[in-house]
């Protein structure tokens, strides 16, 4: 399959691995995430269901991003999980999360009371959040309810909580997944990579062919520095605590480990090839938007120097 002459519908995701598109810098940035335990089958708009519409005024201005989950095994009671980003001089090294399991009709109350600084208690799990939402995109629903039925019965999975959820966005990198508390978002998967990701120890392959970025970065720019970091120092990074900012053309990195006094790494973003992104189903002709591949080069290190504090993720 290639662009040049193109004419039949094509699915999404099919055409995307058949181009090699990049995922890097499409995870979205997100100062929080509310997951919310919501019986299908949903709109293609979750932000649409009725009992959950009086959660946007809480929502907006927020940098909060709404995810409708199904528990994979009927428990007592929904969950209602908060995942928020940590402030700190440092910059971003995960979200915190706190939960309430509650009746199906009071969720979106429970919901609207985290949002609004109710106490819970504190999320201790890794939730893996896998899009299979087929009415927002055919790929997702097919592909990702695929691994995530064949992921909540795999023992590589024990100990890590398994969620079917709503739009991760980039629907053409199906099946995707994002991972809390550490905000890794993920293109591509089969149940091996999910695996991995899953516990934060991604292969080189992985980090090249199936990150998107941490949604705990303020940009595209800053995810692909991120990404060229990531495969130098290895999966350790991603329990650093990083800290990004754009500036003279380039972009900056600080990375801060437990017991570490610092790096700072930076790199030149260079823009990449511009395609299309089909609807799925459709021919790539009718692609109505695009995606700019990004990566940085000339990468170098130096030692942290360190100032005053930073707006998470960027400066």
């Amino acid at each position: 399959m290639s662009i040049d002459g193109a004419s039949q519908a094509v699915r999404c995701a099919q055409w995307a691995r058949s181009q090699r598109m990049a995922p890097i810098g499409t995870a979205g940035s997100f100062a929080g995430v509310l997951v919310v335990e919501a019986d299908g089958p949903w709109p293609a708009n979750v932000a649409d269901i009725p009992w959950l519409s009086h959660l946007r005024p809480a929502l907006a201005d927020t940098g909060t991003r709404l995810q409708t989950i199904l528990t994979p095994r009927r428990t007592t009671g929904h969950h209602v999980i908060l995942y928020q980003s940590v402030q700190s001089r440092s910059g971003f090294s995960a979200y915190a999360g706190v939960e309430c399991v509650v009746d199906k009709t009071d969720v979106a109350e429970a919901a609207l009371a985290l949002l609004q600084g109710g106490t819970a208690e504190p999320t201790l799990s890794i939730d893996v959040l896998v899009c299979t939402h087929g009415r927002r995109d055919a790929c997702c629903g097919s592909a990702g309810t695929v691994l995530a039925l064949e992921a909540m019965a795999a023992t590589e999975l024990e100990g890590v909580r398994l969620w079917r959820t709503s739009h991760l966005g980039g629907h053409r990198f199906a099946p995707t997944a994002l991972v809390l508390p550490a905000g890794t978002s993920w293109a591509g998967l089969d149940l091996p990579s999910l695996a991995r990701v899953a516990r934060d120890k991604p292969s080189p392959e992985d980090v090249v062919a199936r990150y998107r970025g941490c949604t705990g970065l303020a940009s595209p720019a800053l995810q692909a520095l991120e990404q060229a970091v990531l495969l130098r120092v290895g999966p350790d990074l991603l329990r650093c605590a990083r800290l990004g900012r754009e500036r003279d053309g380039r972009v900056e990195l600080d990375v801060v480990g437990p017991q570490s006094a610092g790096q700072t790494w930076s790199g030149t973003p260079v823009a990449g090839r511009l395609l299309p992104i089909p609807d799925c189903g459709a021919p790539i002709e009718a692609a109505t938007s695009s995606q700019l591949e990004i990566a940085v080069t000339d990468l170098r290190v130096a030692a942290l120097v360190p100032t005053g504090p930073q707006p998470l993720g960027s400066a």
